[in-house]
């Protein structure tokens, strides 16, 4: 699979799942819209629950956010690791890209110009991070599952491949810090939206 010479990352994988986070975001706008009114009154009134609890604990906020894309970039460590788990490599992707964009279409279908601005404040700064992360990793794993199984005989190749996909999934999950600090700084947002 042919590598970007300065960062050394499949340009056609990027291209795949980037198109497929596009497709959720996409899909998760349209449902958003679609859905039925009092369904989004339901989540508005959890919504509003969850404002209250996530503008008293930042930490909370922090650790809930950290552990769950903890979970999904585990998912895609493994996806790297062994090729029959390489498919759910897109599925997250295209999980993550539904999740962004039904959230930002609730939230300005239900809220108005409110939600508008809380999508772009509250939602976009560390689903941005999240996103880039999952597809810069995502192509990482996907690359590095398909390229250790066809050169599967190769020790040499697969030791310089695993070193690779190590440092990798340190920088992965290091950024999660940072997303899941701008998570917790941002809930304060929520009170803007009547929380």
């Amino acid at each position: 699979m042919s590598k970007d010479k300065a960062t050394g990352l499949s340009p056609v994988m990027i291209t795949i799942l980037l198109s497929v986070v596009i497709i959720g975001i996409t899909t998760g706008s349209l449902v958003a819209s679609k859905a039925d009114l009092n369904f989004l009154s339901g989540l508005s009134q959890q919504l509003k629950s969850l404002g209250s609890f996530a503008q008293s604990d930042k930490t909370q906020v922090f650790k809930n956010s950290f552990y769950i894309n903890f979970i999904w970039t585990g998912v895609i460590f493994l996806g790297g690791i062994y090729i029959f788990f390489a498919p759910i490599i897109p599925c997250v992707l295209a999980f993550k890209g539904f999740s962004f964009g039904f959230s930002a279409g609730y939230f300005i279908r239900v809220y108005g110009l409110k939600g508008l601005w809380f999508s772009a404040c509250g939602i976009t700064p560390h689903s941005y991070i999240y996103l880039l992360i999952f597809i810069i990793y995502g192509s990482e794993a996907a690359t590095k599952s398909i390229e250790g199984y066809l050169n599967r005989q190769n020790y040499f190749i697969r030791k310089k491949l695993a070193k690779r996909y190590v440092i990798a999934s340190l920088i992965a999950f290091g950024t999660l810090f940072t997303g899941a600090i701008i998570e917790a700084l941002m809930s304060i947002s929520v009170k803007l939206l009547g929380a």
